[in-house]
């Protein structure tokens, strides 16, 4: 059986998955690193508990309701991540 609640989105800031790359495809930036992008998150709540655990996976640490990143595209400061929202999905 496929694990299907773990690659959709129940409440995006509680999303744990481990997607790290934008609905266009670019990769996400670590989230302990401000290069190409600076950004205030280095002490954000992370579900993963830290920014180090974060990695460079899809996070929505201000809760915007889709998890999200910074890529390391220098020409593309972030992007929303293509993950499916469970309610759309049959579970």
């Amino acid at each position: 059986l496929i694990n299907f609640a773990a690659n959709c989105v129940k409440l995006s800031p509680a999303w744990k998955g481990n997607v790290s790359h934008t609905w266009s495809g670019r990769k996400c930036q670590a989230w302990v690193s401000d290069f190409p992008h600076e950004h205030g998150y280095h002490k954000a709540r992370f579900i993963d508990g830290s920014e180090l655990a974060a990695q460079n996976f899809c996070r929505d640490p201000r809760d915007e309701g889709q998890p999200w990143c910074y890529t390391v595209d220098p020409s593309v400061r972030w992007e929303f991540c293509a993950i499916p929202h469970c309610s759309g999905l049959f579970m």
